[in-house]
């Protein structure tokens, strides 16, 4: 037995579209995700279009997903033999604004445990460089043999 899908009206297609997009808990998905996620408890003529058009005209999405390809490249990383030999530090951002205004992820990774630590920052910490008054708290088991910052 089918599940019952609620029908549409046309005026409301676009708020529906946007609020299974837009919205954090949505991420900003592609279209076919997008319009999957609407066809399971949706229905209205002409939804595959209407995502396709949402989806292509969203600002958010057109900066952030510029392309498919990395915009650098990765590269070899070396195997390492213990924790802390070999970690990264990146910043990745901006994401929608939080309720304190933060907009941006300092990623810290070590690469044999794979351990990870996110820190908030605002977009002001971010371009000002005051994210890296925090950083020593990163490393209060000492420093790391290698470092690479991406």
């Amino acid at each position: 037995m089918r599940e019952a899908k609620l029908v549409v009206p046309e005026t409301l297609t676009r708020p529906i579209i946007q609020m299974h997009h837009d919205k954090v808990f949505a991420g900003h998905q592609g279209i076919k995700r997008t319009r999957d996620l609407l066809k399971l408890h949706y229905y209205w003529p002409n939804m595959n279009r209407d995502v396709e058009n949402y989806v292509k005209q969203c600002e958010s999405c057109s900066k952030l997903k510029v392309g498919k390809n990395p915009t650098a490249p990765l590269g070899e990383i070396p195997e390492t033999s213990y924790p802390f030999e070999l970690t990264s530090l990146d910043i990745c951002g901006p994401y929608p604004e939080t309720k304190r205004g933060n907009r941006y992820l300092l990623m810290f990774i070590d690469h044999f445990s794979r351990y990870l630590e996110a820190i908030l920052l605002s977009a002001t910490r971010c371009t000002d460089g005051s994210w890296s008054l925090g950083y020593g708290d990163l490393f209060k088991a000492g420093l790391p043999s290698n470092h690479c910052f991406r």
